[in-house]
């Protein structure tokens, strides 16, 4: 088991930050202006000049050792970048293209398997329905998997941007979000009817002059949040989006990379640049909820009666206590020197973050580490 205490470097600049901490060999994301992919992926990790490539080395442990993280995978030549669960038995974990499709593991309970998709190109989010996994990414894909069936679909909606996420109440209510990372306003939502896909054009004035959209989820058909750059937040009723100005709003810099909830009333949102920022609606607003001295947050996750996890670089992760609305560092410290991209918490309440060496294009490097009383297998 390693355990990390990596330096953290939240005051490069989110421009220099990718070019400075590059490994050798490794292409990185182009400089850009504003809020960018750069903002996103994060921090340089502990040993700014090495990194490690190619096969999964996974660790052989096979018992948890409750004050350290399990690593469940490290060292992939993908880097992992979101995990979707139906239980702690059936999970399933999407990634870059690092020259053979994009990475999809599957864990049954006992081992993990990879599939192929038969599509090119990173998948950065991953949602599922009873029958179904609906993956999104870049040249804006969506790839529908029918898991009786063992099928894979691939869509193209908007080949110039990315889908960043992708959510939806049943497999006839689908929203995907995106965006274009060297153009200054060019954010899409996209809506799946069952049927077909189509752009959602009427949208609110904020929307149009938007940058990137990163993350969209909800608790159900009438109430979806949609999450992006300049902390851009927008809410659908189940008949129109409104734009919600969150504190803090006007004129930042800053993004919010991951909305989630926990279909009870709590919602999230998460992001930063160098350092960490949690919003959270209470029902008529948002609220402040940024821990001091937190660094950049990248995912969050939370599951009714159970966890509120947010997750961000150089493998940090923080908990909320629900009873003061407090959050504060996991016990365990660094999980890696590099940084977490997605969070997830299973029904028994095991909490998972993936990541990678985000900087990279592709992303490489991924690891999955696992907190709880019952591991899975290493991958």
């Amino acid at each position: 088991m390693t355990r990390f205490s990596p330096r953290r470097s939240a005051h490069l600049s989110e421009v220099a930050r990718p070019l400075l901490c590059a490994p050798a060999g490794v292409s990185v994301v182009r400089g850009i202006v504003g809020i960018s992919l750069a903002v996103m992926l994060g921090a340089c990790g502990k040993d700014d000049t090495s990194t490690h490539t190619g096969t999964h080395t996974g660790t052989h442990e096979t018992e948890p050792t409750g004050a350290e993280w399990f690593q469940v995978a490290e060292h992939a030549g993908s880097g992992f970048l979101s995990m979707w669960g139906y239980n702690e038995n059936d999970l399933w974990v999407v990634g870059s293209d690092a020259g053979s499709g994009p990475a999809l593991y599957h864990y049954d309970g006992s081992a993990w398997s990879q599939k192929d998709t038969g599509s090119t190109g990173t998948l950065w989010w991953i949602w599922g329905s009873d029958d179904k996994l609906m993956m999104s990414g870049d040249a804006g894909r969506v790839v529908t998997h029918d898991i009786a069936a063992g099928t894979f679909t691939e869509e193209v909606l908007s080949a110039s941007i990315t889908f960043f996420g992708i959510w939806g109440s049943s497999e006839s209510d689908v929203w995907a979000v995106g965006g274009d990372s060297f153009s200054s306003s060019n954010a899409q939502i996209w809506h799946y009817d069952g049927s077909a896909w189509a752009q959602w054009t009427d949208v609110p004035v904020e929307f149009e002059d938007l940058f990137q959209a990163f993350k969209v989820w909800g608790s159900g058909p009438d109430d979806v949040w949609v999450v992006g750059s300049n902390m851009f937040t927008m809410h659908w009723d189940g008949a129109s989006w409104t734009y919600v100005a969150p504190p803090g709003a006007e004129g930042t810099t800053r993004s919010l990379f991951t909305v989630n909830g926990d279909g009870a009333g709590n919602v999230f949102a998460v992001g930063g640049v160098g350092d960490g920022t949690i919003l959270r609606w209470d029902g008529a607003a948002w609220v402040d909820e940024s821990p001091a001295g937190a660094p950049q947050f990248n995912g969050t996750f939370t599951r009714a009666g159970s966890e509120t996890v947010a997750c961000g670089v150089t493998g940090t992760l923080y908990r909320r206590d629900s009873a003061s609305g407090t959050w504060a560092e996991d016990e365990r410290g660094s999980a890696s020197p590099l940084d977490f991209h997605g969070c997830y918490v299973d029904p028994n309440g095991g909490v998972y973050g993936v990541g990678g060496y985000l900087n990279a294009a592709p992303q490489v490097d991924g690891f999955i580490v696992y907190a709880g009383d019952s591991p899975p297998a290493a991958l």
